[in-house]
Order: structure tokens, then sequence, then C-alpha cells
């Protein structure tokens, strides 16, 4: 069968699973409906592998496929490909959030930054703050909180925290070089994955 590469659960209860070769299905939790996304037919979506879906403070729906990143148009309701005029091999997006600035940073073929739906271009996160030895093909995953603050998990630099409205780091992990997953809870409290350990940081 075919492998569940990512499941959401967005503001209104649906249920989106990104499926590896398919693309995405939304299931309507109520009336256990499901609709399919994919390259071909009459719900398209850019790629048929599906890796970063993200809901953003508009309720509008991000997702990053093997062919670029997608957004929900809630008004027509087909998606639409912010990375069209993006060379294929810059293409496959594995995570997507945004900021306030409604940004849409993602990381994908060894690539680290942000995109816009206007201007489509690929920025870096060095474009707006200097951080010594970070190559944006060392980021394993990241996050951003409600307070604009992008936290970064590295796999060379530790954890890494931009304020995003200052452009300052305001974080470093110092002994955690390699870290992976990272997690902040609804208390404000940051948990990222070192080597061995699960570290926290209270918040403040």
């Amino acid at each position: 069968g075919k492998s569940v590469s990512k499941l959401y659960i967005d503001s209104k209860n649906n249920l989106w699973l990104g499926i590896q070769g398919i693309g995405l299905n939304r299931m309507t939790i109520e009336n256990e409906q499901f609709i399919s996304f994919s390259p071909v037919g009459e719900n398209k979506i850019s790629g048929n592998d599906v890796f970063g879906i993200f809901e953003d403070r508009d309720s509008t729906l991000w997702i990053g496929t093997n062919n670029g990143i997608d957004y929900y148009d809630k008004s027509t309701h087909p998606f639409v490909n912010i990375m069209r005029d993006i060379p294929a091999g810059q293409k496959r997006i594995t995570e997507v959030r945004n900021d306030s600035k409604n940004r849409i940073w993602f990381i994908g073929s060894g690539k680290f930054g942000w995109i816009t739906k206007e201007e489509r271009k690929i920025h870096s996160l060095k474009e707006i703050v200097d951080i010594p030895k970070f190559n944006d093909g060392d980021v394993n995953s990241f996050l951003i909180s409600d307070e604009d603050k992008l936290w970064i998990a590295t796999r060379t630099v530790g954890v890494i925290c931009v304020d995003l409205a200052t452009h300052k780091v305001v974080y470093q992990s110092v002994t955690d070089k390699n870290c992976g997953a990272i997690y902040l809870d609804k208390g404000g409290d940051f948990f990222y994955v070192s080597f061995f350990p699960i570290n926290q940081l209270k918040s403040a």
C-alpha cells in the first residue's frame, strides 16, 4: 500500500492526509466524506507526494509537495502553486509555516527560507540575520510561535531562535549541536530533541 506522509486536522475539524504517490485527501469528520486531490483530474494539486500541511492565521491551507508549495483558495476552491517559476530541483518541500507578515517559510531540497504569494521568489534567512556557521541545508525542522519567534533545529549549530520583528538571534543552544524534532506547547514551553535527551526550555 501507499505510505501516509502527513496528517493534519484543520480549524474546521477536517482531516487532511498526505499520501506518497497519490496526493492529498481530505476527510470531513462529521460525515466521513472523502475528497481526493492529485496532479490529474478535477481537484488538482501540484504534486503527488505531500510532505507538509499547515493552516495559517487566515485559515488558508498551505501544502508542501514534491513540486512546490500550494495554497488552498477558499473562494474558488482550487490549489494554487506559488513556486511555478522556481527551478524543478528546488521544489521538494517537506515543511511549511507562515509568519505575521505572511511570509511562507519552508524546508526543502536542501534549502531553508521563505517565499510570498505576490513575489514568488525564494529568500534566505541570511538576508535578515547573520548566524555564524549556519547553512540552509542543515535545518532539520522549525516552527514559528504566536509571538513571531522563529525556532530552528539544525544538525550543526543546535537550536536557534530568531525574533522576526527585530531580526535578532535571541537564543542558541550551546552544548547541543545536532537537534531534530522541536515542539512548542500551549503554555509556551519549548522542547527539542538532541542526540540523546529531550530538552525543555521554560517560557519567559
